[in-house]
């Protein structure tokens, strides 16, 4: 799996708390597949989340990764917000 930094916030009134979005790639049949990993860094504490194979549209993944940057999504809501998004993307379509 390759693990790529597309996004990164930093909260100052959280303790300079910083969140990474990054956008996972991974082969599976042939087929490129693309999921997203949460990771957060306050002082000594770091957490990390990820969820692998979201879709193998890398645009629907990138615009996902995108809403959570701009809405600054930590990992305590990340799965929460993503299954939403991805009902939502369906019930669309």
């Amino acid at each position: 799996m390759i693990i790529k930094n597309l996004f990164e916030k930093r909260i100052t009134m959280m303790n300079n708390k910083i969140i990474k979005y990054n956008i996972c790639e991974f082969e599976c049949d042939g087929q490129m597949h693309y999921g997203i990993q949460i990771a957060e860094k306050s002082g000594r504490d770091y957490k990390e989340e990820t969820i692998e194979g979201i879709s193998p549209n890398k645009n629907f993944v990138y615009s996902l990764l995108l809403y959570l940057h701009e809405n600054i999504i930590d990992t305590v809501h990340f799965k929460d917000i993503v299954n939403d998004y991805i009902l939502q993307s369906e019930y669309q379509t």
